[in-house]
């Protein structure tokens, strides 16, 4: 205990190792709010027809995030000016169009060079279109049949309304009345997770670098690896550790507060797990390289590396999806799998942290 309360002062006299700390508990306590500000862009839909049949399509568009615009002006003024991220305009005509077949250039959607994600409008503006002309389609392979079109079209939108396709089932948790998790919920997720996986590593890795200018490979000659690993190295990370941990849970206790703390109290075991881990990597680091220098240029890139294939804001997996089987091997990912599994993670921390003390014992042991 003397050693761990030695290592505290250290550590303390270290202004930027207090001051990461504060860093990483206000990230965690802002990066909530800043996942549950942000939302999927609004899109609009104009209807012009005002038919049956496009009410309809109106209605399922609105339910998947659609705003209904007044007029087709309104909502090319509005995408232009960023107001809205495109947009659906239903023409005149659209419903006798349609009765006839033709669904070629039906309905027109609306886009500029800053729409962020046209596509997943698009296809839900598609989805809405098929779906009335589904049954349109059915008639026309039907030829010789006496039902009419109509006829087929009611019964359509009977079977639908009923559900006739799917068996139902209703699954609830253990807290019946929880919302189900929402864009926003998702995103204040990611970014707790890209916080915490960006700043428990930076933490661990420079400021382990600490031990390294004590030169452990001189003190250990002088004293013996035993006694400088009971004295030093393990004091030292155990303070780092228990620093880290108690930021993590300030945090914590302050998005209570702010009334944000689902993502970070949801995630803090996995950010005790993670902090292991990371502990376990910056004793290898120094292990193996032997030298702070080296440690902190390797912490830069691997930093770098982590947000550009970290799913922290912009993933590029989507863009190069080759790059996903190379997350593994930077560190910060490793939070999102101690997020995902949990107990797999904390079995690989248990036993890395001591197969980490074991490395740098050999590497440095009095020869």
């Amino acid at each position: 205990m003397t050693y761990v309360l030695l290592a505290a002062k250290r550590a303390s006299r270290r202004v930027y190792f207090p001051m990461f700390l504060c860093i990483l508990a206000l990230a965690l306590c802002f990066a909530p709010l800043l996942g549950r500000e942000e939302g999927m862009p609004p899109a609009a839909v104009c209807d012009l027809d005002l038919s049956d049949t496009s009410a309809r399509i109106v209605e399922y568009l609105a339910h998947g995030g659609f705003l209904i615009c007044g007029s087709e002006a309104e909502l090319y003024e509005s995408v232009k000016s960023g107001k809205y991220d495109c947009g659906v305009i239903i023409p005149s005509g659209f419903e006798r169009a349609l009765l006839d077949g033709n669904i070629d250039g039906a309905v027109k959607l609306v886009t500029s060079p800053t729409s962020f994600v046209p596509d997943i409008y698009k296809n839900r503006a598609a989805a809405a279109v098929y779906a009335e002309h589904a049954p349109i389609i059915a008639h026309s392979l039907l030829p010789e049949s006496d039902i009419t079109q109509s006829e087929m079209l009611e019964k359509y939108r009977e079977l639908c309304a009923r559900g006739t396709v799917f068996s139902f089932e209703t699954v609830r948790g253990a807290d019946s009345t929880a919302a189900s998790l929402t864009w926003g919920d998702d995103r204040a997720r990611a970014y707790t997770l890209g916080a915490a996986s960006f700043f428990i590593f930076a933490i661990m890795m420079y400021t382990v670098c600490d031990i390294k200018t004590c030169d452990i490979d001189t003190l250990s000659r002088r004293i013996g690896m035993k006694r400088t690993l009971f004295t030093l190295v393990i004091p030292d990370i155990t303070v780092r550790i228990l620093g880290i941990l108690l930021a993590v849970f300030v945090s914590a206790a302050a998005s209570h507060t702010l009334g944000t703390d689902t993502a970070v109290t949801a995630l803090c075991p996995a950010m005790v797990v993670y902090t292991l881990l990371a502990a376990s990597w910056s004793i290898l680091a120094v292990t193996v390289l032997a030298d702070a220098g080296r440690v902190q240029t390797l912490t830069f890139f691997i930093l770098v590396c982590a947000l550009v294939i970290c799913p922290i804001y912009i993933d590029v997996t989507l863009f190069l999806p080759w790059l996903r089987h190379l997350r593994w091997l930077v560190a910060p990912y490793l939070l999102w799998l101690c997020a995902d599994y949990p107990q797999f993670m904390a079995a690989a921390a248990l036993s890395a942290f001591p197969l980490s003390i074991t490395a740098i014992y050999c590497r440095f042991r009095e020869r």
